[in-house]
């Protein structure tokens, strides 16, 4: 099993402080994530090549890398000036994908609505929210432009179900039927990044059973996720805990880990934790490397 910790376990630290401390503490597999202090695409790509000489391994995730301005990322926003950022946020993470060997990069499916980050980070989107079915052609539209740029990267680009915010239904990729309605519009080529996490809170709001939900996606999709985030929540809100041997996400690891990629790209599962104990990430890590 290839496993990843994602560095958002060390917001608005450096890349570098990051990186060192999930190797001495975790693991050499490392999922590079928001937020962290900016660097320009160049010093990262440098850096990075050189953690590669010593035997690390990164994939890399949504805001990343940093853009020098800040945004919310939205690949189904309807804002020009939102979408140009999305664009060119996604072309950096695609070229320093290329150039450290990276073989995936997975990214938020896009939203109903605009938003901004608070001071704590969080989301607080418009109360205004856009027609569904124009947000999944935007999301569409986004992604097939992507793809023509990547066609000589060799990064498969996975897209990563969401869930809704603050008792609303805000997010686009949220549900087995949400992710049918994305996938059946997007380029085949288009891989899935499947946040177990997300999906238990996604569950809980729509009144679904979530094992019944992961078996939907697994039936059409199992070929198609190259990579799984595992963190454990209150089935409201993304709280990014460690997980432990009574989660439902150990059976469902398990029942995932059994099927197969379409390609020759091994499933990578990234912890991806925040606020947690080493003590209690380290635990989850061992049972996840006994199954």
């Amino acid at each position: 099993m290839d496993i990843f910790i994602s560095s958002s376990l060390y917001p608005n630290k450096s890349v570098d402080f990051a990186i060192n401390d999930a190797k001495s503490n975790f693991c050499k597999n490392i999922e590079l994530s928001a937020p962290h202090i900016y660097q320009t695409n160049d010093a990262l790509s440098k850096m990075l090549i050189k953690y590669k000489k010593n035997n690390l391994n990164f994939i890399l995730h949504n805001y990343f890398p940093r853009p020098k301005e800040d945004f919310v990322l939205n690949i189904a926003s309807k804002n020009s000036n939102t979408y140009k950022n999305c664009i060119q946020l996604v072309k950096n993470a695609i070229n320093l994908s290329s150039k450290i060997e990276s073989e995936i990069y997975g990214i938020h499916a896009g939203y109903l609505a605009d938003s901004f980050a608070d001071k704590n980070g969080n989301f607080v989107f418009n109360k205004s929210l856009n027609n569904y079915s124009d947000s999944l052609e935007k999301s569409s539209i986004f992604l097939n432009n992507i793809l023509n740029f990547d066609k000589n990267k060799k990064v498969k680009i996975l897209i990563e179900n969401l869930f809704p915010f603050n008792k609303i239904n805000n997010s686009l990729f949220c549900t087995s039927d949400q992710i049918n309605d994305l996938m059946e519009i997007i380029p085949k080529d288009i891989g899935i990044l499947l946040d177990l996490g997300h999906l238990q809170i996604s569950s809980k709001f729509y009144g679904l059973k979530k094992e019944k939900e992961l078996e939907k996606i697994l039936k059409k999709y199992s070929n198609k996720i190259y990579e799984v985030h595992l963190s454990e929540n209150n089935k409201v809100n993304d709280l990014h805990n460690s997980l432990d041997k009574n989660s439902w996400q150990i059976n469902a690891i398990k029942i995932i880990n059994e099927c197969k990629t379409d390609e020759k790209i091994e499933r990578k599962f990234c912890l991806e934790v925040r606020n947690e104990k080493s003590t209690k990430i380290k635990k989850f890590l061992d049972l996840l490397l006994s199954l």
